[in-house]
């Protein structure tokens, strides 16, 4: 009994211990949102009063017991609970409350609440922009917004992407869209110099209510970049890495070479081409016939890609700052293009008692080779020539090793192409400079009144080289007959000053006000200088050039250009907000451009938008399911001055007149203005099942007036046209985005968003009502633009072979007559979007972006020589000429090669230009903390990626993605796979 009562007091006092023991374990840890530590969070053991917060490293410590649940929560992010075990380290990763945090978008001149928001704006974040490899940021959106149509229309590294919002708003002047990049205006030559791993975000202003702060400048809809800024806390170093391959593009069936045998074929078939022209003999014929070569492998590889890039961000609660600097190099598929960018950045943001100030400074050099002739209808365009090359015709000559010459004599004007890209130079250097500085002062005197102003210096300074070889193919056709060297330079300075009062106020809390007055002034001075020189030797330098003369042909040819244009403006703004559900904004604009006309140098523009949060109303306050509920309303104006500098004024232009040179006077118009666009939107936007469905619906319609057009003019002026405002179009359309959380549990989480958007242009006035041809397009009141405008092909006539087409009462006829073309094909896609996928795991991470375009038809100019088979009697064509017409009852679309020397234009070579296209695969893995803590880093994410990974489409070319209307063999977009590292210290 002794013993038991012994045994039991010992088991009674190693409880007491242990229970002492558990309520004094101390545990500690590090709180961050993913991309650094964080301050300030509070950490409380639940259901009791006790607990601390972190640090400013995000440090905490707390006595607790084993089973207590620790509760961490913060401002702006979800709440999170953990359950103390054994380990005296619990370490937390907090995420954004998308519920409880008020988003905030960019718009232009200011930042707004989403809830507040009356206007139509797409927002795109960071995470979609990342570490995507692409040379320009514009390319790596395609497919991210509605409303947003964005083509690539080349694949040569640095060129920018054609950009459209909300369809065409004009047909002489430039349909892009404003770009602002942290408060001043960029062209789209900058788009290259430009790390998208700095970017934070990107606003899509489209309806008027967002634009018309723009005012004559943004008609075409405005996108808005704002680059990455440091926070408060300790200071995080980040560096990242990716380098990866362009995939050789190959031919598909639709559109492929002929082999030699089938070239040789074809030749004795029809009696003309290379192995007719040289008089082959059985023996020569049947060794050519033995090799083909292979022209698109040989003028194409598969391109490198790498990028290093380091960023440091921080701060205090006065200064925050974000410095980061990169390199990016980027071969094309192409031999000899390539880009490679250096950038730097920094920016600073200093507050202290009632004074705010910033700045942020960027720096960029680019330098770029481009494949020669890209898009061009002739072989110095590397695809072009991969098919209409023989491929009997060798690259090098197999027993000399030199660039071979062309079989059949009569095409030495054509040079190798090989040798081309190996012997000549085509490259440009590209330096930008960026400086913004911006102050804030709010006073005391006024709570909520604030003063402001900007400034914004941009330089662009670009220089081109073009070296042909004296002892090539194409040196021996310069002037001279001893090659070229031409040497460009231009440069582009802007500044923009922008000063502005903002008065916050409440009225009683229910009524809440935000103004502002503001002053702007814009001045772009542009000038540049070219030489071309000729007789040179095997210097590449300005020196090597051979002095010109009357008798020797070597004169050199030089140019120039000197451009200044100002644009002066004051507008007022407007933001008023009644119990947080009714939103009323408006705003007015005067612009004073120095590029119209002196009758209109000024133009007015006004905005007002509605909106009302439904779901803030009692009616609604039963129903849970419906998170948030708003109408939208907007209309205003806004216009494009996209001009040129001189389109008003005369300018004096060389001429000549019975054999005798001279110079005349352009002709001016004091009247010439800005076109002007009256904006119209409605949207609706909801949030359901507990923000696990958004939808955002708008609709449309944008009227044109005033638009630019070349009217007819006697010719007892002197000249036959003039620069008139006169007519006007009207773009109508619809944009619905979705976005979903499917399945959201602790180990798995998949999110999806779609977006669609359709648009339709139609031409309501012209000049006198008189219709006018644009190229291919009939320009013509109450008609579709663009639609391509050509006389219909039937096909081709069984019984004789000769091509067919149909009159205008549908009949057929063998007869080309222009007067029979009709609309045959939109030249616009009629529905663009995107569709993203994001499969998320415990630290991996998987998403898919594909994006489409449905609708649009691009004239294959590449077809009416590739598909001809006469075509051959000076070079090679597609296999699609071998199902010409050859006997009475064949059914082909070729029609028999005696009939025909050339193609007409004609509908025949219309191709639907449809697409879906996987644009992006992205596989990471984000390492967890429990690893991090070994290797004492903050974070460390590895991933796999795919860019461009495959297309659906019926187009026979490389790419449908074309930004043009019409395709010559162009540059495809790249098929890029890379493997990238990011690593945060």
């Amino acid at each position: 009994m002794k013993n038991q009562l012994h045994l039991i007091t010992v088991l009674l006092l190693m409880f007491i211990v242990q229970f002492s023991f558990a309520q004094n374990m101390k545990i500690t840890g590090v709180v961050s949102d993913g991309s650094g530590p964080l301050p300030g969070v509070n950490v409380i053991i639940k259901g009791t009063n006790q607990g601390t917060q972190t640090d400013f490293d995000g440090n905490y410590s707390i006595r607790t017991s084993t089973g207590d649940i620790l509760v961490f929560s913060f401002v702006g992010m979800a709440t999170a609970e953990m359950i103390v075990e054994t380990s005296n380290t619990i370490n937390v990763t907090l995420k954004e409350d998308s519920s409880k945090l008020e988003e905030v978008v960019v718009v232009g001149y200011s930042k707004k609440e989403t809830k507040k928001l009356t206007s139509a704006i797409a927002t795109i974040d960071k995470k979609q922009i990342e570490n995507v490899p692409m040379a320009t940021f514009d390319q790596i959106l395609q497919g991210s917004a509605p409303g947003l149509t964005i083509l690539s229309g080349s694949g040569q590294p640095g060129d920018a992407a054609s950009v459209n919002i909300r369809g065409f708003s004009s047909f002489a002047l430039s349909n892009s869209p404003l770009f602002i990049l942290d408060g001043q205006a960029i062209r789209r030559l900058d788009f290259s110099g430009i790390n998208p791993n700095d970017i934070e975000s990107v606003s899509v202003l489209k309806d008027a209510a967002a634009t018309q702060i723009y005012g004559s400048r943004g008609s075409n809809g405005v996108i808005v970049i704002t680059t990455k800024s440091g926070k408060q806390g300790k200071a995080t170093l980040e560096y990242r890495t990716y380098t990866g391959i362009s995939i050789a593009p190959r031919y598909n069936d639709a559109l492929r070479p002929l082999s030699s045998s089938q070239l040789i074929s074809l030749s004795q078939e029809i009696g003309i081409g290379g192995v007719i022209n040289v008089g082959a003999t059985p023996e020569e014929i049947e060794e050519l016939a033995a090799y083909s070569e292979d022209w698109l492998d040989v003028l194409t590889r598969d391109g490198k890609t790498n990028s290093h890039e380091i960023s440091m961000s921080g701060g205090n609660e006065n200064t925050k700052f974000f410095i980061s600097g990169s390199y990016f190099s980027q071969e094309g598929i192409a031999l000899r293009s390539k880009l490679d960018r250096y950038s730097l950045r920094t920016k600073i943001d200093y507050s202290k008692n009632r004074f705010t100030l910033g700045a942020n400074v960027f720096l960029s050099y680019t330098s770029a080779e481009d494949s020669e002739n890209e898009g061009g209808f002739s072989r110095s365009n590397p695809f072009y020539a991969s098919i209409r090359t023989p491929a009997y015709d060798r690259a090098i000559d197999p027993i000399t090793g030199d660039y071979a010459a062309p079989l059949d004599a009569s095409q030495s004007s054509v040079q190798n192409n090989l040798e081309r890209v190996n012997t000549n130079d085509e490259d440009r250097k590209t330096k930008t400079v960026m400086v913004s500085l911006s102050g804030r002062y709010d006073f005391n005197f006024l709570e909520g009144l604030s003063f402001n102003t900007s400034l914004n210096i941009r330089n662009n300074r670009r220089d081109n080289r073009t070296y042909v070889d004296p002892n090539s193919v194409d040196g021996r056709r310069r002037q001279g007959g001893q090659g070229s060297l031409n040497l460009s330079t231009s440069e582009r300075t802007s500044f923009t000053i922008t000063n502005s009062l903002q008065y916050k106020f409440n009225i009683n809390e229910d009524h809440k006000f935000n103004a502002g007055l503001y002053q702007e002034f814009v001045s772009d001075n542009s000038d540049g200088f070219d030489i071309t020189t000729y007789g040179l030797n095997q210097l590449t330098v300005i020196d090597g050039a051979t002095e010109g003369t009357e008798t020797n042909g070597f004169i050199p040819d030089f140019g120039g250009f000197n451009s200044v244009s100002n644009l002066s403006s004051y507008f007022a703004t407007l933001d008023y907000s009644y119990l947080n559900k009714y939103n009323v904004t408006a705003g007015i604009r005067r612009d004073g451009s120095s590029s119209f006309g002196s009758n209109f140098a000024f133009g007015n523009f006004y905005s007002m938008g509605i909106g009302w949060l439904i779901s803030e109303e009692n009616f609604l306050s039963s129903v849970k399911a419906i998170n948030l509920l708003k109408l939208r309303v907007s209309y205003g104006t806004v216009g494009n001055q996209n001009i040129s500098d001189t389109a008003a004024r005369p300018i004096f232009t060389s001429t000549s007149y019975n054999g005798l040179a001279g110079i005349s006077s352009g002709l001016s118009n004091p009247d010439l203005k800005w076109e002007e666009t009256a904006k119209t939107n409605i949207g609706l936007d909801a949030s359901l099942f507990k923000n696990r469905l958004k939808i955002n619906l708008d609709v449309y319609s944008e009227k044109t007036t005033d638009l630019l057009q070349n009217v007819p003019i006697s010719r007892t002026t002197g000249f036959s046209s003039q620069l008139r405002n006169v007519g006007s179009l009207k773009n109508e359309g619809i944009e619905l985005s979705f976005s979903t959380i499917n399945i959201d549990s602790e180990k798995f989480r998949w999110e999806s968003s779609l977006n669609i958007a359709t648009n339709e242009t139609t031409i309501l006035k012209l000049n006198d009502g008189e219709s006018f041809r644009l190229g291919r397009f009939l320009i013509e009141e109450g008609g579709s633009y663009p639609e391509f405008n050509l006389v219909k092909r039937a096909g081709v006539n069984s019984a004789n072979g000769r091509t067919l087409w149909y009159d205008l009462d549908g009949n057929l006829t063998e007869t080309y007559d222009l007067n029979n073309r009709v609309n045959v094909g939109r030249a616009a896609p009629k529905y663009t979007g995107g569709f993203l996928n994001r499969f998320t795991s415990g630290g991996f991470e998987l998403s898919t972006l594909f994006s489409f375009s449905q609708g649009k038809n691009i004239y294959n100019v590449a077809r009416t020589s590739l598909d001809n088979p006469t075509k051959i009697s000076r070079g090679s064509v597609s296999t699609n000429a071998l199902r010409f017409w050859r006997q009475p009852g064949d059914v082909t679309d070729i029609p028999d090669p005696r009939q025909i020397s050339n193609y007409f234009t004609d509908s025949g070579w219309l191709e639907d230009a449809s697409f879906i296209k996987l644009r992006n695969v992205t596989l990471s893995y984000n390492l967890p903390n429990s690893v991090l803590e070994k290797i004492n880093l903050s974070g460390m994410r590895l991933y796999l990626q795919g860019q461009n990974v495959y297309t659906w489409t019926t187009f026979s070319g490389l790419d449908p993605e074309n930004s043009s209307t019409d395709y010559v063999a162009d540059y495809p977009s790249l098929s890029t796979y890379t493997f990238g590292i990011d690593v945060k210290f």
